[in-house]
């Protein structure tokens, strides 16, 4: 089993209702329920999360229970068992990000490509990058298992790993736990 991203919005600046309208559009373009979207909750995506009801991701939120073993899984936080999980994805080629002109919208503009820090750029390098800051920490006290510190990931890329966050929080939808439905209930998408 594998996941595939087939598409992606860029917003340099933005606010709660950019970002809504957005995650809409693509919601809707998709037929993705709100409740199977994710947003980081932390600073700005709180107001998003109101706006939209969509699932907030925390990050220093504890990590979930392996919903397969029933077993709660020894990380030190929800990040860093996101991580873990994703990393597995990428490493048995499970995750494919597809990066065209058709399908990225970046500042309001069909476009794979954008400037940082005066140098251009494609959607992949970025999310490369912002992987590749992303370290094993020795566990803590507790033997807990962790990644390096977000202040760490930034002097290794000079800016914020958000493509690499946007993708690990994929990996929610993994652990999250679920209310159990009525068998005569059946999801539409």
């Amino acid at each position: 089993m594998g996941y595939e991203c087939v598409a992606g919005v860029v917003l340099s600046t933005s606010d709660n209702r950019e970002i809504y309208t957005a995650i809409e559009a693509l919601r809707k373009t998709w037929r993705v329920a709100a409740s199977d979207t994710v947003i980081d909750q932390d600073g700005v995506g709180g107001g998003v999360v109101k706006l939209g009801g969509y699932a907030g991701f925390q990050n220093d939120a504890p990590a979930y229970e392996d919903p397969e073993t029933k077993i709660k899984e020894n990380y030190k936080n929800l990040k860093t068992q996101c991580y873990y999980r994703f990393a597995l994805l990428v490493n048995t080629a499970s995750a494919l990000v597809t990066v065209t002109t058709d399908n990225w919208l970046i500042d309001g503009k069909r476009t794979s490509k954008l400037k940082v820090s005066g140098q251009v750029v494609t959607v992949a390098d970025m999310l490369r990058t912002d992987l590749k800051a992303i370290k094993r920490a020795k566990p803590d006290s507790e033997g807990k298992l962790l990644i390096n510190s977000k202040e760490e990931q930034k002097i290794i890329l000079g800016r914020s790993p958000d493509f690499g966050d946007a993708a690990m929080m994929r990996c929610y939808f993994d652990v999250r736990p679920r209310a159990a439905k009525p068998w005569f209930m059946k999801r539409a998408n």
